[in-house]
């Protein structure tokens, strides 16, 4: 039985564990700087290493890294300390958002220094700021109710958390390919379907009895649905928006086009169920082992019960 000051040093160590998990697929790759207009100081080939992807270009990538990083610093130390040695839950989160805000401040400071003076480039680094900031926060929180909610909440966070893996993974599998091979092509076309797998163990664990948890498979279903339509939406938002459309009538275009995005994601996403399908598969199989193990569960206990002493 450890200490608790030496319980605390292991869920450090395993929260800090998490947060790089959850931002390997930019630590693999270098971690360098992509180049921008923005920060027009640093060339090609010469840019120096930042912890966070930040670009224009990485939106949706940047919003997904730095949520599964905090989900994983916090949920981590959960998973693996049990019993006596199992963390405390304030210093676990305040681990997990000490790293981020160390993160963020390097990021932001580096770019800082290479920024080009325009109003542009300003509102750039703001945006991509608030965009790892909301990551980080949010993603603290559904780890947090992920290892401390309820079997609805946790199911709905997992969802949340599993359709952010796609990012992870196509970032792990493909960042910097100007031209993809056929086997990266095909690879990163099947990540949705980790994603499914993932969701569909949230709900085969939640089970289906019940009319509130019909419900909480049918919002898991929508947010399955909604979400990478939402960082598809991102990334173009990022992609596109050049400094002459960030003020006046170029914003309202540019608006108006990620809304038309958001929108033409969701249809495809519903014309191509292979994933929800899959989701619903999982969990339906799940749903069925987890009735079969507690049945047989309480069998054993009847036995027990009824055997002579």
């Amino acid at each position: 039985m450890g200490t608790p000051g030496t319980s605390s040093v292991k869920a450090a160590l395993l929260g800090l564990v998490g947060f790089v998990l959850g931002l390997l697929p930019w630590l693999v790759h270098g971690g360098r700087l992509p180049v921008s207009g923005a920060w027009p100081a640093y060339e090609v080939g010469a840019t120096p290493w930042v912890a966070l992807p930040f670009s224009e270009y990485r939106v949706g990538d940047l919003l997904a890294l730095t949520a599964l990083a905090g989900a994983l610093a916090v949920a981590l130390p959960h998973w693996l300390l049990r019993g006596p040695s199992r963390p405390r839950l304030w210093p676990v989160v305040g681990v997990a958002l000490g790293l981020q805000l160390l993160a963020l401040l390097q990021a932001s400071s580096v770019v800082g220094r290479g920024l080009a003076s325009s109003q542009a480039a300003d509102l750039l680094v703001l945006v991509l700021t608030l965009v790892a900031g909301i990551g980080g926060l949010a993603g603290t929180g559904l780890g947090l109710l992920l290892v401390r909610g309820g079997p609805v909440v946790q199911a709905l966070s997992g969802t949340t958390l599993a359709w952010l893996v796609p990012s992870w993974l196509s970032m792990l599998l493909a960042y910097g390919a100007t031209s993809p091979s056929p086997l990266q092509t095909t690879t990163v076309g099947l990540v949705p379907y980790v994603a499914a797998v993932l969701h569909g163990l949230a709900l085969g664990r939640l089970g289906f009895g019940g009319v509130g948890r019909v419900v909480t498979w049918l919002v898991s279903l929508a947010i399955a649905v909604l979400l990478p339509a939402l960082m598809t939406a991102a990334f173009y938002a990022g992609s596109y928006a050049h400094p002459s459309q960030l003020r006046g009538d170029g914003m309202a275009e540019l608006v108006d086009a990620t809304l038309d995005v958001t929108v033409m994601a969701l249809q495809a996403n519903l014309t191509r169920p292979g994933p929800l399908l899959l989701v619903v598969v999982v969990g339906l199989a799940g749903t069925a082992l987890r009735g079969r193990w507690e049945r047989e569960r309480e069998r054993q206990q009847e036995d027990q019960t009824v055997s002579p002493g």
